[in-house]
């Protein structure tokens, strides 16, 4: 069988099953004794319920955690899991626990809190909301009659159905919007206000009802969150960006969920998504530290931590601030010097010249506090 990085894999004892979480490279991460004992360390201890040193969690070669058995996969619906980048780092975050127990934290507790966001369950919100509804309306339809007590839970109940399901149209699921929620407070967290500079922007620096933001057919993307512009001057024009789900780049038709990704880093000034399955795809930033752009979202997407100095603007973002200022300053030389100021205009160009690297550093207080 093959393994996806990610991914929960069980494997069946003769009279139970044990759990872990695989991480690549024929290692797994599980709750189990040692691997030099060849045992999952279930004894009376456990069954008992008393707390276990003997089990830690710890990565081990697949082979240690199969012993002799086949290895089967754990399927959930991906609306309601982490990423494998974050299901990983879950996973590493707690290697060296001990404190095993069977009843309250066995190898399972710990591969569904390493893959689960959140418990909650879209059907049966959907047939609560309805059977709710029908209730509500059933109640206050009986003080006509039968017919009315019919009616009114039927009403109630489409009622009940129609609120679910807006619900799940409008509102982000869990998972989802705790990647935006996260990855916004990070790129918050330094004081700059264009932290990898200007060509990758937050959400709130961009009117998106003026952008067209071209989601593929089927996908249920409801959120931009970051957008990157390649362009030397304007700025404006997006060339991909990033959703609740996916990194999306319409020019070369391209959609990679959060879900299918194991690795984002940098390479050659460009920015490099490698899928599960190994496939790569390469995004432009030549105008952002490719690199920093690779911690940010690996950061943004697996929920750890990133911190401020981490943040590295490129000579080339740079560059493009100051050709825009010189651009600008230009054009004021020869509308001042339409007027017969030309030389006041000229000096106005070099001021703005030599201030605007400055300028587009500098840090904005007021800019992150309003934005946090």
């Amino acid at each position: 069988m093959t393994y996806t990085f990610g991914q929960h894999i069980e494997v069946s004892r003769t009279f139970y099953a044990h759990h872990g979480i695989y991480i690549g490279n024929n290692e797994v991460i599980h709750y189990s004794s040692p691997p030099e004992s060849n045992s999952d360390g279930v004894g009376l201890e456990q069954v008992l319920g008393a707390d276990s040193e003997v089990n830690t969690i710890h990565a081990a070669p697949v082979k240690n955690f199969k012993m002799g058995s086949s290895v089967d996969a754990i399927t959930y619906n991906r609306d309601h899991v982490y990423p494998p980048l974050k299901v990983v780092a879950r996973a590493m975050s707690r290697i060296g626990e001990s404190g095993y127990n069977l009843w309250g934290n066995n190898c399972e507790h710990f591969t569904r809190w390493c893959k689960i966001a959140d418990s909650e369950s879209i059907q049966i919100n959907f047939w609560k909301s309805t059977l709710k509804g029908g209730a509500s309306g059933a109640l206050l339809g009986r003080w006509v009659g039968p017919t009315g007590a019919i009616v009114g839970g039927v009403g109630g109940a489409v009622i009940g159905a129609v609120r679910a399901w807006l619900s799940k149209k409008i509102n982000l699921l869990p998972v989802y919007k705790e990647f935006s929620e996260y990855a916004s407070e990070l790129i918050f967290s330094t004081k700059r206000l264009h932290p990898l500079g200007k060509s990758f922007k937050h959400s709130s620096e961009f009117d998106d009802k003026k952008k067209k933001f071209i989601i593929p057919a089927g996908k249920e993307d409801q959120v931009v969150i970051f957008h990157y512009s390649g362009t030397w001057l304007i700025g404006e024009e997006c060339d991909w960006f990033i959703t609740e789900r996916a990194i999306v780049y319409p020019a070369k038709d391209v959609y990679i969920n959060f879900h299918d990704v194991q690795k984002i880093y940098s390479s050659s000034g460009s920015l490099i998504i490698e899928e599960i399955t190994g496939k790569e795809f390469v995004l432009p930033s030549k105008f952002v530290d490719s690199s920093s752009l690779a911690k940010f979202l690996n950061s943004s997407v697996a929920m750890t931590p990133f911190y401020s100095k981490d943040f590295k603007i490129s000579f080339k973002a740079i560059l493009k601030e100051m050709l825009k200022m010189l651009v600008g300053g230009i054009a004021l030389t020869f509308i001042t010097a339409f007027f017969g100021l030309a030389p006041f205009a000229v000096l106005i160009t070099i001021i703005i010249v030599i201030l605007s690297p400055f300028a587009f550093m500098d840090k904005n207080e007021k800019y992150n506090e309003d934005n946090n």
